[in-house]
């Protein structure tokens, strides 16, 4: 993989000095086809066989290869989000495979090398965004996790390292790339692009879902006492991932189907956040049942009061949503009370644990924590996979135990630097996602979530850079110089902003 990732490099030079009129030409027909709708559905169609083949292994270098030579050709980086987050999707069902991939690492230091040639020539002016000082706050919170712990730092290794620089300053540093390299000045509209692109990852979500229960539903079909011998039989593990995945993604098609083209009817979007939250339902996770409803509900709501125009559209699809669950919920009862009983909270469970692991480390150390690399726990309460660290398996505890007071007002000051870029205009896209950082945050509180550097905190990284993108380019266009006072500039936009979404 590596010589093959250096024998595309030394090409892309000879081509583009033997023709330079003619390689311009090629490359203007890359990166026009690798932003369109078509490469996207591409994309998604090879993800599916490659979860329909179980060939998870094999199906992610297929990916890093397409990614590679995106990232060769094409300057735009947005190219390469949809091929990153499926393979990150279909990579969830490979539970406790560092074994496996450990063996691939040419293909990772392949794909390293070209990424750093991607920054090389087409590097950027650095821009500091308003996220910059929140993120800085929560890597020195991060770095400094567990300073006088006896144990986090002694007993450091190579997960470790990954996930303090992931969620630090690796984070800071690719914070700093995105908000450099992602422009608003382009041929498409950014917000619009990047809702397509979670819209099909959620899609995808939803066919993996599918695809399992198919499987199941062969296996049952050939030995239909499979059900019987196996108490597990309808156990997925990688339940949780999926759903924060689904999540992260319900928003976007519901934004999609009410910004409204002179070309086709959208209101087909609409259905494909349902569908999303109709997963959500399958999959059996207990975080994506509450946490899904809330959010769907939330989608719901929106949408009836904010797309006037198919509002009448829209509450007889809601009507007719409520009328199939009635019918559900009394012709197949005891099928909901199985559910029901799966939604049951043991008083001994491993997460009841963790949190009370939490709470006595931060009493032990309240200002700097235990750090993330703490394993006091593991022989009693749980032992993670390898390639994993001490999750506590809930966002705020998890400040609390691994960072103490300091993690506290640190990671305060970033939730409140993410609320301010959402709420500085008050647009669509800005309310859409700040429901999925809601719906990330909601499954955060019951998953390590928001703790994991790749692909979480990295997409919602990205969503919030363009959404600085989207504020920027409405404050310029308003020709309005924001003030020290926040809600005035608010109340000053308000009108501004709800005309240009009108049109």
């Amino acid at each position: 993989m590596t010589g093959l990732v250096v024998a595309m490099i030394i090409s892309v030079i000879i081509l583009r000095k033997v023709n330079r009129e003619k390689f311009n030409a090629f490359i203007a027909l890359v990166r026009k086809f690798a932003i369109s709708k078509y490469f996207m559905i591409l994309c998604l169609g090879i993800a599916c066989l490659i979860v329909t083949f179980k060939f998870e292994v094999g199906g992610s270098v297929v990916f890093i290869l397409i990614e590679s030579i995106l990232l060769l050709f094409c300057e735009d980086i947005l190219v390469t989000t949809l091929p990153f987050l499926l393979t990150c999707l279909f990579l969830c069902k490979m539970y406790d495979s560092f074994d496996t991939f450990i063996r691939l690492w040419p293909i990772a230091v392949g794909l390293i090398a070209v990424i750093i040639v991607h920054f090389i020539i087409y590097r950027k002016k650095i821009v500091f965004g308003q996220l910059f000082w929140g993120i800085l706050a929560a890597s020195i919170a991060t770095t400094l996790g567990g300073l006088f712990s006896k144990g986090s730092w002694v007993n450091i290794d190579g997960s470790g390292i990954f996930y303090i620089v992931g969620l630090g300053f690796g984070i800071l540093f690719i914070y700093v790339l995105l908000s450099s390299h992602i422009h608003r000045n382009t041929d498409y509209d950014i917000a619009e692009k990047i809702s397509y692109i979670m819209m099909l990852t959620g899609i995808f979500a939803v066919f993996m879902v599918l695809q399992h229960y198919m499987t199941l539903f062969s296996v049952f079909v050939r030995n239909p006492m499979s059900l019987v011998e196996d108490p597990n039989f309808f156990y997925v593990q990688w339940k949780n991932n999926v759903s924060t995945f689904l999540m992260i993604c319900m928003p976007f098609p519901f934004y999609l189907s009410f910004k409204k083209t002179h070309r086709s009817s959208t209101f087909h979007r609409y259905w494909m956040g349902v569908l999303m939250y109709v997963a959500l339902l399958m999959i059996q996770s207990r975080g994506g049942m509450l946490f899904g409803t809330i959010e769907f509900i939330i989608c719901i709501v929106t949408i009836i009061f904010i797309d006037k125009q198919s509002r009448r559209k829209n509450l007889i699809a809601m009507f007719a949503m409520v009328l199939f669950a009635v019918v559900f919920l009394v012709s197949a009862s005891d099928l909901v009370a199985v559910y029901m009983q799966k939604m049951s909270v043991d008083s001994d469970e491993v997460r009841w644990r963790l949190y009370k692991d939490a709470w006595e480390n931060f009493k032990h150390h309240p200002i700097f924590g235990v750090g993330l690399c703490y394993s006091g726990n593991h022989a009693e309460t749980w032992e993670p996979v390898t390639g994993a660290i001490n999750w506590y398996q809930n966002s705020i505890l998890q400040i609390l135990a691994s960072f103490g007071i300091v993690g506290v007002l640190c990671y305060g000051f970033q939730f409140y630097c993410r609320i301010r870029v959402l709420t500085r205009c008050r647009t669509k896209f800005n309310y859409t996602v700040f429901l999925s950082y809601l719906g990330l945050g909601m499954m955060s509180l019951v998953n390590p979530g928001l703790f994991s550097p790749i692909p979480y905190l990295f997409i919602l990284t990205m969503l919030l850079v363009i959404v600085e993108k989207k504020n920027e380019e409405l404050l310029d266009e308003s020709d309005l110089i924001e003030p020290i006072r926040f809600n005035k500039v608010l109340r000053n936009m308000e009108a501004i902003v709800e005309k240009k979404i009108k049109k």
